[in-house]
């Protein structure tokens, strides 16, 4: 008798009147002992009955024909199922169909409901039940329920009511001079003027996984304290409580009065230390101080003098240092001119010319107006430099670097040696709390000793603390310094040969004069381009 195997088995079992029966497909290929093993285990989940083995040996040698391996007996029906797997994560899942065996098929609803029976009563995707159920897909793991993400809350945010974009460019002239006795900087706020609104975090939408948990969606991060100086916030808005100027620097929003020098920083006024802006209608003498919490403007010449400041400094003709003078900003620096002095600003530096002076800014520094001038001293720049002129035909050394923010990098220095210090420290206090620890244990421990074991855990978990925002520091900082590529230095007219350039840690003189010319870091070489 012929048999159908065009569902390509290997075997099938027969349940005929008189007993089971199994033929083997005489035109596939099999390893008998493999196939044995296989038609016992299949004999087992079927139930049948007292299976004569070696009945079931002659089939496999008979291939094709059918052998009696049991006795007449019902067969057991195996109906359709399905096989679950939840990922770990429980934020998707597959399910498997697995066809019947002498049983019923599944409708899809006979799906869903052992779908849900085995956790699974979210983001099922309806479509794919009904279309594994309709075609009959069998035996192939299929992506069968989605959980939803949590979306985050909106972070609070800050709305200002003031103008803090403060129009500190100095004015071109058409001859192509600066004009730095133009430069307005301030603004001027009333007592109990609104100067900002605090606007409140949101708390997100919550998520929710395949088997129906919840996830709670992170709220937003508030709005840090805005209130800096002389400001006050009541019910989510921000008010000055006093005259002032108003800036808005670091995240805080200050209000802070203005100190007016007349004349000349000299032994009349001896050195000016204020909380607030200062304004010098004069000259700052040398070895006078001016060091303030608000901006410095100087309408005079400075001297081999310093000045030192948490917002900007405008001097308005510029500083001839005599080799002592100082300039420290903890905003932007801008100048006519700046000679023989050291400067230093957070931000950005402007000025018309810098001649033998040592300059050092996180930000960019432009050499604009008619001369846009750089020559002798060092120059560390964090991101790019705007010249008209670099060096001069006289070889005068100058060195410039860009691409690295110097206070960055000097950050860098100290948190390692400071890493190194509290390593040491925390060694030694887990060495000494283990020396009284076995003392504790040994029973010999004093009560001075129990007080100091108490000081020496609180010490221990301390230093942990401050290590990990150490750590934390330096891993924010490496990945600054290590995308410091970036930096360009731009000469619109003409660079001079004996310059040494650096971007990032690349260094090389300029060995021929170049005009026009825009120098960048590419992989481990400086290259020149036109003059962007």
């Amino acid at each position: 008798m012929a048999h159908d195997f065009s569902d390509n088995s290997l075997y099938k079992i027969l349940y005929r009147q008189d007993g089971v029966y199994l033929v083997i497909n005489p035109s596939k290929p099999f390893d008998k002992t493999i196939l044995y093993n296989q038609i016992i285990e299949r004999t087992n989940v079927k139930k049948i009955n007292n299976v004569d083995r070696r009945e079931v040996q002659a089939a496999i040698e008979a291939r094709g024909e059918e052998i009696k391996i049991a006795e007449k007996q019902d067969e057991f029906r195996i109906d359709a199922s399905v096989n679950v797997n939840i990922l770990p994560d429980k934020m998707s899942a597959t399910f498997t169909l697995i066809p019947p065996d002498g049983g019923q098929e599944l409708n899809p609803n006979q799906i869903l409901d052992q779908l849900k029976a085995k956790g699974i009563n979210y983001g099922v995707d309806m479509a794919m039940v009904y279309t594994v159920a309709n075609d009959r897909t069998y035996n192939t793991a299929i992506k069968v329920a989605e959980g939803t993400l949590g979306q985050k809350g909106e972070d609070g945010k800050l709305e200002l009511l003031f103008d803090n974009a403060s129009n500190k460019k100095p004015r071109i002239l058409e001859d192509g001079s600066v004009d730095f006795r133009e430069i307005s900087f301030f603004t001027s706020i009333s007592k109990g003027q609104e100067l900002a609104k605090v606007m409140a975090p949101t708390n997100g939408v919550d998520g929710k996984n395949v088997i129906g948990q919840p996830l709670i969606a992170v709220k937003g991060k508030p709005v840090i304290n805005p209130c800096g100086k002389n400001v006050e916030l009541v019910n989510n808005t921000v008010y000055s409580k006093i005259d002032g100027i108003a800036s808005f620097t670091d995240g805080k929003i200050n209000v802070l009065t203005i100190l007016e020098i007349p004349g000349n920083v000299d032994v009349s006024t001896g050195n000016i230390r204020f909380n607030g802006n200062v304004v010098i209608r004069g000259n700052v003498l040398t070895d006078y101080v001016v060091e303030a919490t608000g901006d410095v403007e100087v309408h005079g010449v400075v001297e081999g003098a310093t000045i030192k400041t948490d917002g900007d400094i405008i001097l308005k003709r510029g500083i001839q240092g005599l080799h002592k003078g100082v300039l420290v900003s903890g905003h932007d620096i801008i100048a006519r001119y700046i000679e023989h002095c050291n400067v230093t600003a957070k931000n950005d530096i402007k000025c018309e010319a810098v001649m033998h002076s040592n300059l050092r800014c996180s930000g960019a520094l432009d050499l604009g107006g008619k001369k846009g001038l750089i020559v002798g001293g060092t120059t560390k720049v964090g991101k790019e430099i705007h010249a008209k002129v670099i060096g001069s035909p006289m070889a005068t050394t100058t060195d410039i670097e860009v691409g690295i923010d110097p206070t960055s990098r000097d950050r860098y220095k100290e948190l390692k040696e400071k890493e190194m210090v509290v390593e040491k420290e925390l060694s030694n206090s887990q060495k000494s709390i283990e020396i009284l620890k076995k003392a504790q244990l040994a029973g010999t421990i004093t009560t001075d000793k129990k007080i100091m074991l108490s000081k020496l855990i609180q010490l221990k978990e301390t230093l942990q603390q401050q290590l990990s925002e150490i750590s934390e520091e330096i891993e924010k900082l490496e990945e600054g310094l290590s995308s410091s590529h970036m930096g360009r230095i731009k000469v619109k007219t003409i660079i001079y040969s004996g310059v040494k350039i650096t971007i990032s840690s690349i260094s090389k003189y300029v060995k021929e004069n170049a005009e026009y010319v825009t120098f960048y870091l590419e992989g481990a070489d400086i290259k020149s381009s036109s003059y962007e």
